[in-house]
């Protein structure tokens, strides 16, 4: 599998999540927290998050293009992180990257 820093370095294109504040407040109707956004969802509603970043996950699997995910905030859990990192070496593993 490429390292991320040299796919990053030589893909024309890199997929990232979009809008993924307004799709939690329009498909999912979660009102954003005045000072932290929608960094509480990774306790409070991680089973959405994670149905989303999967969704943009298969979309790149499907397509055969590199993706970066980015957390909704830079201080969570260790089992937040793991979970999360199942998820995309499952993702990862399921396809070829590179």
């Amino acid at each position: 599998m490429m390292s991320f820093i040299k796919i990053f370095h030589n893909s024309d294109l890199m997929l990232t999540e979009g809008a993924l504040v307004e799709r939690l407040k329009t498909e999912f109707r979660l009102k954003m927290d005045d000072h932290i956004n929608h960094a509480g969802f990774i306790y409070e509603e991680s089973l959405i998050l994670e149905q989303l970043y999967r969704q943009y996950l298969d979309i790149g699997r499907k397509d055969n293009l590199p993706i970066m995910i980015m957390t909704p905030t830079r201080m969570f859990s260790a089992e937040i992180s793991l979970r999360i990192l199942s998820i995309v070496i499952s993702v990862c593993n399921s396809t070829e990257f590179g």
